[in-house]
């Protein structure tokens, strides 16, 4: 029975333990917004308006160019592609980075606090955005791989080509298309 109460001073030490880490944490999410607003884009800026445009030019080459990836083309559009490969896939890690960087505007408003655009972020787009970048960063090694190997092998070959078809789900970022297009619409008509 005597391990079992504390007297009140060992219960105000411990609520006062809770307290103080609480404040630690609001001290550090504070201290994480002073320094990151630094930072922030305002979503009415030419940087932003730059980088959808970017975005939408990007997801446009993946409309017309994935289809293409998947079957046999010459050597040289081949290279074409995969260097445009790099190009996109830098850009939508760099995306990833910006929407937690970028204010967000709510019925005219806009909202800089990094904590509340980053919640933002994590609600919507973030799992579909980190996900498809962990899909393109996978095929990348894995085409690295199979490319050292034994290049005249028809296994790997038709391995190769089917892992171009891994490619199209970069087309699930077309549900972004929406969103630029209808900024870019609430631009012009503003």
């Amino acid at each position: 029975r005597k391990g079992v109460h504390r007297s009140r001073s060992q219960q105000g030490r411990s609520s006062a333990g809770s307290t103080s880490s609480a404040a630690q944490i609001v001290g550090w999410a504070a201290s994480y917004n002073a320094f990151l607003a630094r930072f922030m884009i305002n979503p009415r800026s030419y940087l932003r308006l730059t980088w959808m445009l970017t975005g939408l030019a990007l997801l446009v080459y993946d409309l017309m160019t994935i289809p293409v990836q998947m079957f046999e083309v010459g050597d040289e559009l081949e290279q074409a592609f995969e260097l445009m490969g790099v190009v996109t896939f830098v850009f939508w890690i760099l995306d990833i980075f910006q929407n937690y960087l970028c204010g967000l505007e709510f019925y005219g408003k806009i909202e800089m606090r990094p904590s509340v655009v980053a919640v933002q972020y994590l609600k919507s787009w973030f799992l579909l955005d980190l996900s498809i970048v962990l899909m393109d960063c996978a095929l990348f090694v894995v085409v690295a791989i199979l490319q050292n190997e034994d290049s005249e092998n028809l296994r790997y070959a038709r391995l190769l080509r089917g892992l171009r078809f891994v490619r199209a789900a970069r087309l699930l970022r077309l549900g972004k298309f929406k969103q630029i297009i209808d900024e870019l619409a609430r631009r012009v008509g503003s």
